[in-house]
C-alpha cells in the first residue's frame, strides 16, 4: 500500500456573483463566510484569506472581474 498521492487533476469553474447596486464588497459576495476558527471574523471561501472590513472592499486576493474593470 502506497502513501500519498501520485499527481493531482485541477479543474477550474467560472461563476456568477450578483452585487446590489455596483456594491462590490464582501459583504454581499456569497463566497465570504463567518471563519469556523474564530466565528467573530470573515474569511473568503475561495482564497481563503480573511476579510477585514467586507463592508467597505474586496480582499486582495478577490478573483471576481467585472466589466467595468475589463
Amino acid at each position: 500500500m502506497k502513501n500519498g498521492v501520485d499527481f493531482y487533476t485541477t479543474g477550474h469553474a467560472v461563476v456568477t456573483v450578483h452585487f446590489p447596486e455596483d456594491r462590490t464588497v464582501c459583504m454581499w459576495c456569497p463566497f465570504c463566510l463567518r471563519d469556523a476558527r474564530n466565528p467573530s471574523r470573515k474569511v473568503c471561501i475561495i482564497t481563503d484569506e480573511p476579510i477585514v472590513y467586507e463592508e467597505y472592499g474586496r480582499g486582495g486576493k478577490c478573483p471576481l472581474k467585472f466589466e467595468s474593470e475589463e
